[in-house]
């Protein structure tokens, strides 16, 4: 088991009790004019991983960037995204983007921002 994820070729750690992987499956429901429940389901199932990442101003190797991060965001294609048990997977970079300074000196080589991101796999049909 790794203590970082890779996003796009490039590693980052995630911070603890911040970091989530669920599931998701697509589904509506209705209450019917007998009182009773109507629940119709899609044919996939989702797997989200959502949580904070930090990044530092000046990574070490292997790691990336603000930049890195913010680059692979602007991307309008999946990406590989490789979890702590080293699998790999295709998925979406989605959502907003919000970095967040550790330092009030945002340019400061010592600096590090956290940033929450929210990774979607490719449906899978079951």
């Amino acid at each position: 088991m790794n203590s970082y994820v890779t996003l796009d070729g490039n590693r980052y750690n995630c911070l603890h009790g911040r970091w989530a992987k669920q599931s998701n499956k697509p589904s509506r429901e209705r209450q019917t004019l007998s009182g009773g429940v109507d629940v119709t389901y899609g044919p996939g199932m989702f797997t989200i991983w959502e949580g904070d990442v930090r990044v530092y101003v000046t990574p070490a190797a292997d790691y990336g960037a603000p930049a890195d991060l913010e680059a692979s965001y602007a991307k309008t294609e999946t990406v590989v995204f490789v979890d702590f048990d080293g699998l790999d997977y295709n998925v979406h970079f989605l959502g907003i983007l919000t970095p967040t300074s550790l330092s009030p000196m945002w340019d400061a080589a010592t600096n590090s921002f956290t940033y929450k991101i929210r990774l979607v796999k490719e449906s899978e049909v079951v």
